[in-house]
């Protein structure tokens, strides 16, 4: 497989449970060695990952003293109006992270990565034991970010709101396809409306993979892809 993750994409994982979805974002963070092939990685890159068992919140610290932990360039005042905005008030950030229910844990945790000084989040089923209003914080949060994020979820209705690039995992490999989710359907089903929607779709495509190629090329290869993408804009 191939990809790339810039630093204002938006992203969803899909894929049937047991192709490996979990396993490549731990590969994108370094925590399971691939068995071959190289991940580029920028100097500044800063990764937060969120994980469905929670394991990164201290479950003896008060919310507000985790964060304040793990935030320590952050005023107590900014933490705790980041936390109210989460649906934490009052006394709440007070409680023992052990405490809290599986859905505060959630939104403990996300809280940490948004404050965090990450500029590329992996989320791993980011949406698992919220109720609406809190899921719909975490979208809000997350189309108000300012980095990159990969969220795997099966919650097309989330995907729909947050990705502007779809990522399909199966064992075939890996499709990548640049568009939303809906276009991503039209795509996938052939149910598009008439032949200018699937070409609008096959020439977003061509362009964000001649983008991609740009990055790298020397001068010589940088002109022809130039060409083809001003082809492209005709």
């Amino acid at each position: 497989m191939n990809f790339r993750i810039y630093k204002d994409s938006k992203i969803a994982l899909l894929g049937a449970n047991g192709t490996g979805k979990s396993i490549l974002l731990k590969i994108i963070l370094g925590e399971i060695n691939k068995n071959s092939g190289l991940i580029k990685r920028s100097g500044q890159l800063k990764i937060g990952y969120f994980s469905q068992k929670l394991e990164n919140l201290d479950p003896n610290k008060s919310l507000l003293d985790e964060l304040k932990s793990k935030n320590p360039d952050k005023d107590e005042e900014i933490i705790r109006t980041f936390l109210g905005s989460m649906l934490f008030e009052g006394k709440e950030v007070f409680k023992q992270i052990k405490d809290l229910s599986t859905g505060e844990k959630v939104r403990a945790a996300f809280s940490n990565l948004l404050l965090g000084k990450f500029n590329l989040l992996l989320l791993d089923e980011p949406l698992n034991h919220l109720d609406i209003n809190s899921r719909q914080i975490i979208e809000e949060a997350l189309n108000n970010y300012n980095g990159a994020f990969l969220a795997v979820s099966h919650n097309r209705y989330f995907i729909k709101k947050v990705a502007s690039e779809i990522w399909h995992l199966d064992q075939g490999g890996l499709e990548i396809f640049k568009g939303s989710y809906d276009e991503y359907e039209k795509y996938r089903g052939g149910n598009v409306n008439n032949q200018k929607n699937l070409d609008e779709i096959v020439i977003k495509m061509k362009r964000a993979e001649l983008l991609s190629k740009l990055e790298d090329a020397g001068p010589q290869e940088k002109e022809e892809l130039i060409i083809k993408l001003n082809n492209l804009n005709k």
